[in-house]
């Protein structure tokens, strides 16, 4: 998935949280809003490190050559 559309879903998101809660009047502060997103940052680079490829020992004979 591309970089870009991960960032603008993450934004989209937090900012779709603060549509609903002001819906109910129930706005929260505006720390939370950060907080959402930088939980969703962390969320998504815990998912590219446990899907990353490591090269096998093989791969890197290869390379050397």
């Amino acid at each position: 998935m591309n970089n870009l559309a991960i960032l603008v879903s993450i934004f989209m998101s937090a900012g779709l949280s603060y549509i609903i809660s002001d819906y109910y009047n129930m706005a929260p502060p505006i720390y939370l809003f950060i907080v959402l997103i930088a939980l969703a940052l962390f969320i998504q680079a815990l998912i590219f490190v446990l899907t990353y490829n490591d090269i096998d020992d093989e791969e890197v004979e290869q390379l050397k050559r």
